[in-house]
């Protein structure tokens, strides 16, 4: 099948729930697939990140989709974020408290983490425990710096991988929560 663009190929992926894989190679894309899978997600999203850079999230209001889906699927633990930098995103912090008011509980849920292994982790975003956006390792960004390349394994439809990303967010929350 040939496309016109990239995000005529993606929306083609989401809707017929198409199990090929493809790339995603810059902050454009990446924040296009974020926002197209967030949009389409049902009932759950899982986010594994280094920090939720601001400058990232909030230019293309992917932060309000996030609170709006929460409260959505309206059930606790719905939407789960963990950052691994030590810094307190306080925008994520407030949406946190927001929706809770408004909920009366915690359907969007954030842990902040400070990993300082030698290994990089690699970041991810799982939908509907079947869609993912898997980032090949790289160093923290910095605000205000995003990258040019930033690389990624996308898929609309893998169910085994998309359970095996949330195996492992599962296992690195439930440590969190200790």
């Amino acid at each position: 099948m040939k496309f016109n663009n990239y995000e005529e190929m993606v929306r083609s992926f989401l809707k017929s729930d198409s199990s090929e894989k493809f790339g995603s190679f810059n902050s454009q894309y990446a924040k296009f697939i974020i926002t197209e899978f967030i949009k389409e997600s049902k009932y759950s999203i899982e986010i594994l990140s280094g920090n939720c850079l601001d400058d990232f999230y909030s230019e293309n209001e992917i932060y309000g989709l996030l609170e709006k889906k929460a409260c959505e699927f309206g059930r606790a633990g719905a939407v789960r974020i963990i950052t691994l930098d030590g810094s307190t995103n306080g925008v994520l912090r407030a949406l946190e408290t927001r929706i809770e008011k408004k909920q009366g509980k915690k359907v969007l849920e954030y842990i902040l983490a400070k990993y300082s292994g030698e290994d990089q982790i690699k970041h991810f975003l799982v939908c509907d425990s079947k869609r993912y956006r898997l980032e090949e390792k790289h160093e923290l960004f910095k605000r205000g710096a995003l990258p040019d390349v930033t690389k990624a394994e996308v898929c609309c439809n893998d169910e085994e991988k998309s359970k095996d990303l949330e195996s492992f967010f599962d296992h690195a929350w439930d440590l969190l929560l200790k």
